[in-house]
């Protein structure tokens, strides 16, 4: 998981809206998106969740996945 984002190319998603949502942090900020629809990187999504589901026990929170959004 530590490793994944070197060895993928991330997801790419259209947005009707991205609003920053909270403070105004350096590194790490969250953001409100609608209409949230993944135009490239289905087999990313479609393979993490196979994985998740053959390896419940698996901790993937240090996996890291490139996005782009785009309005």
């Amino acid at each position: 998981p530590a490793r994944f984002q070197y060895l993928n190319n991330g997801v790419t998603a259209l947005c009707e809206e991205i609003a920053p949502k909270g403070g105004k942090g350096t590194e790490y900020r969250d953001y409100e998106l609608t209409g949230f629809s993944i135009i490239n990187g289905a087999q990313t999504v479609a393979s993490t969740a196979h994985f998740v589901a053959e390896n419940p026990s698996v901790d993937i929170s240090d996996a890291k996945v490139m996005i782009t959004l785009i309005k």
